[in-house]
């Protein structure tokens, strides 16, 4: 028999195996592999020819975003531990994500369907990093995990209140002084009637 990629008419016949290990040259992409069998007394066989595909690197232009609500402060917040991931998927096929970098215990996840994925973030208070593995359909991954941070904040504002002109029970003129007091608060709503939902 004689085997190779392309033009095998030039190649020296060896002896017959049923199994063949060969080397493929060049670059990634579609190869095609050829054979060709004799007998004892010369007749040789068609040529026998099969496609495969090489593919020796991991994904390309994959990305992962967690959604949240970008603050003042250019971070960006959730205030859940239940979030949605944006994946864009590249050339990838799955993609696992992780908490803490670890993925040996994560679910692959088809992302030929998916464009958001739910997951839930690890416990407690705080910055999170969520990390993506990005796979193909052979199996090549990326070179290093590729992550995004948001800053889990579940709570409201502590130890607020508000003094109206330096605490005093009247006013002599419809001006006032308005000093707040609060313990995490970013922004703040100041009207007259009860109900400040909309304001």
């Amino acid at each position: 028999m004689r085997y190779g990629e392309g033009d095998i008419s030039g190649n020296n016949y060896e002896g017959y195996n049923r199994e063949k290990d060969i080397l493929i040259s060049g670059e990634d992409g579609e190869k095609e592999i050829r054979v060709q069998l004799i007998d004892e007394a010369g007749n040789e066989s068609k040529e026998y020819s099969r496609k495969i595909i090489l593919d020796t690197k991991g994904p390309e232009g994959a990305g992962i975003e967690v959604m949240g609500i970008k603050g003042a402060d250019g971070k960006k917040y959730v205030r859940s531990r239940e979030v949605s991931v944006k994946v864009e998927r590249g050339d990838a096929r799955y993609v696992r994500l992780s908490n803490d970098g670890n993925f040996e215990n994560s679910a692959e996840i088809d992302v030929s369907v998916n464009g958001i994925i739910p997951w839930v973030l690890s416990e407690g208070e705080g910055e999170k990093v969520v990390y993506a593995r990005f796979y193909d359909e052979v199996g090549n991954y990326t070179d290093s995990p590729l992550q995004d941070t948001v800053v889990l904040d579940s709570k409201g504002p502590v130890n607020s209140g508000i003094i109206l002109n330096g605490g005093s029970k009247y006013a002599k003129t419809n001006k006032l002084s308005v000093r707040l007091k609060s313990e995490g608060a970013n922004y703040y709503a100041v009207r007259e009637d009860a109900d400040i939902r909309g304001g």
